[in-house]
């Protein structure tokens, strides 16, 4: 599943790689997320909306979680909620169901600094029992969902960040960011355990693969690149 410059959302067969089916909203496409368990999709574009599709592409419900444009989208791994970064640096968690609302996250201010930016990129943990919110002035936060506590502030990219994903292990933070760079984090480290800079514009996704001995990223310089890990020596 990919979005492509003209804001189509595209479904690819893996046996055959050609198109399944393709589908997208009357305007460019933010922000896109895949439930795993059900297929559902969860779209975001710029008329401020969610769409939520089935894997065929047939629209299921249309979403308004407020003014804000929505920028980041993630399922939760096992619960239907999803979790909508907005640019009005707000996180809002959905019912899958129906759209309503669960529950809104804006950080408390902090004396001397400025209100927080907008919302970039969400992640979900494994076990759902975080979830990482990035945002465009480079920064993440690890936010605890039983009391929405922050639980770990990183100052990750010089640029925005633009996707993050978890290890499958749980152990490690994933994160590529407008800077270009792509980071793999130690659970409470405050600098990157290995760090890849090859690719030549910002990165545009990550996953891992292989049970996580390998990172796939793509960039917008329309490479995809693999790299080898290991969460022995994070090498």
């Amino acid at each position: 599943m990919a979005v492509c410059d003209s804001g189509k959302v595209m479904i690819r067969t893996p046996e055959s790689w050609r198109v399944d089916s393709g589908f997208g909203p009357a305007f460019s496409t933010r922000a896109l997320a895949l439930h795993a368990q059900s297929g559902t999709i969860a779209l975001a574009g710029d008329e401020g909306v969610v769409r939520l599709r089935d894997s065929a592409g047939k629209l299921l419900s249309v979403v308004i979680p407020g003014q804000p444009w929505v920028t980041a989208l993630a399922f939760h791994p096992t619960l239907p909620l999803l979790a909508c970064g907005c640019d009005d640096g707000k996180l809002r968690i959905l019912k899958a169901a129906d759209g309503a609302v669960d529950r809104e996250w804006l950080p408390a201010p902090v004396k001397d600094q400025p209100p927080p930016t907008g919302i970039s990129a969400v992640a979900w943990s494994v076990l759902g029992d975080t979830v990482h919110v990035g945002r465009v002035d480079g920064t993440i936060q690890t936010v605890q969902w039983s009391d929405s506590k922050v639980i770990r502030t990183l100052a990750a990219h010089g640029a925005g960040v633009s996707v993050i994903v978890d290890h499958p292990s749980g152990k490690f933070l994933t994160t590529g960011g407008k800077d270009r760079m792509v980071k793999i984090w130690a659970a409470g480290a405050n600098q990157p355990v290995k760090q890849f800079d090859e690719a030549e514009s910002w990165v545009t996704g990550l996953i891992w693969a292989r049970q996580g001995a390998t990172l796939v990223s793509a960039s917008a310089d329309r490479a995809v690149r693999l790299y080898q890990f290991t969460t022995t020596n994070g090498r």
